[in-house]
């Protein structure tokens, strides 16, 4: 369970599947290769995790109701995924990895992961380009919409902190221009809507950290992805995008991070990003 997203790049592989049918492949293939894991840690030989069944939910007259499956019928169900992934060799989107276009950030979001990203939300509004995100929350009165809905489960399924975490914003010089936004209101912002298009990836790669903006091309070497942005006054500029994995980096933060980095990836190829919460 986790945050589904998806570079929205034409391909064989959608052409062929639907984007839909190609995550739903992908999700059964998880599932099955999960359970085989699940059932070998017992000791159990490959024939026999093979022929073990898995229940699953489908689509009935009177509503969705339970099947049991075999787990080598589930999974002999994703062969048409063998078949195309040669399709994703030198794709832009997919990073090198077979349908890397599609990527998963896993519930529950850690509290490293969120306290990493309001570190770098802070960092990133002491200067005016990263400040823009936050303003944008200010002036707008976003809220943190589903996000808030979902760090209240009580069982904790999707986030760590209980609690949103404060990020302060100074838009001016003025006491009443001091303001806080926090990370539910940016993780909204990042994530809650259902097609990200160029103007909200813009902002969440300002407020992600990685992002310079020079007016030279960028050497080779120095970044993950590049591209020259052109703006309305007919100026150009190169935005080039390099962030890091630390050591100290938990899964979560590692995901976080890659989600951001498929941003950039997105707009450099002028895609939009299909989110599902």
């Amino acid at each position: 369970m986790g945050v589904d997203y998806i570079v929205d790049q034409p391909c064989k592989v959608k052409e062929t599947l639907s984007t839909e049918g190609m995550v739903s492949l992908i999700k059964q293939r998880y599932r099955a290769v999960a359970a085989i894991e699940g059932i070998k840690k017992d000791t159990k030989s490959d024939e026999q995790a093979m022929s073990a069944t898995f229940q699953i939910m489908l689509a009935a007259p009177g509503g969705v109701q339970a099947a049991d499956v075999r787990i080598s019928e589930l999974l002999a169900g994703t062969e048409r995924l063998d078949r195309l992934q040669a399709y994703c060799k030198g794709c832009p989107a997919s990073g090198g990895k077979p349908f890397g276009c599609y990527r998963t950030l896993s519930y529950p979001i850690s509290r490293k992961a969120e306290e990493w990203l309001a570190a770098t939300a802070r960092k990133s509004a002491m200067d005016r380009p990263g400040r823009l995100p936050l303003q944008f929350i200010v002036e707008n009165n976003l809220d943190g919409g589903n996000i808030s809905k979902m760090r209240a489960d009580p069982e904790g399924a999707f986030f760590g902190l209980k609690r949103p975490l404060d990020i302060p914003i100074v838009t001016g010089t003025g006491p009443l221009d001091r303001k806080t936004v926090n990370t539910d209101q940016v993780f909204n912002m990042a994530l809650g809507q259902r097609r990200m298009s160029e103007a909200r990836i813009k902002m969440v790669l300002l407020i992600s950290g990685g992002l310079a903006i020079m007016k030279q091309e960028p050497a080779r070497g120095t970044y993950q992805v590049a591209f020259r942005e052109t703006g309305n006054d007919g100026t150009s500029s190169w935005w080039a995008y390099y962030l890091k994995d630390e050591t100290e980096d938990d899964i979560s933060t590692l995901q976080l991070k890659e989600y951001f980095r498929m941003m950039a990836v997105a707009l450099a190829l002028r895609k939009d990003v299909i989110v599902s919460l």
